[in-house]
């Protein structure tokens, strides 16, 4: 197996989609597929923790439809969800992060052993949610 081959799961699919430059830079994406949606790309970085080796990971944007537009800041650069949604999400990147075979294969290393601590942490704002009106 390799680290970018698909992970089903019931809300959907997900797997990461390796490096990809983006303002001037590389950073590390995934891909998420919904149901009756478009693919749908996001950003994560590692967290690295005192000791500058072992890490977290950070969920830093999602909802690009197309890999080299992540860190778009432009306001309609990503897809806007519902929160059933976001669960859906955050449930398929948790899978994804914790499914030891495919990590270890996109690991980020700052030496030859580098731990992933375990915990997935989703940024503010990472994802945009769709506001319902209030009523009167």
């Amino acid at each position: 197996m390799t680290p970018f081959e698909p992970l089903t799961c019931a809300e959907g699919t997900v797997a990461f989609a390796g490096m990809v430059r983006a303002d001037e830079q590389g950073v590390y994406e995934f891909w998420v597929d919904l149901d009756g949606r478009a693919r749908m790309y996001g950003e994560w970085r590692p967290k690295w923790a005192p000791n500058e080796k072992d890490f977290d990971i950070e969920i830093v944007t999602f909802g690009y439809t197309d890999k080299h537009n992540v860190r778009n800041s432009f306001p309609g650069a990503r897809n806007v969800f519902l929160t059933h949604e976001e669960k859906k999400v955050m449930n398929l990147v948790t899978a994804l992060f914790n499914d030891i075979e495919r990590r270890s294969g996109i690991s980020p290393s700052r030496g030859n052993y580098s731990i992933f601590l375990g915990s997935i942490i989703f940024m503010p704002g990472w994802i945009e949610i769709e506001c319902s009106p209030r009523r009167s």
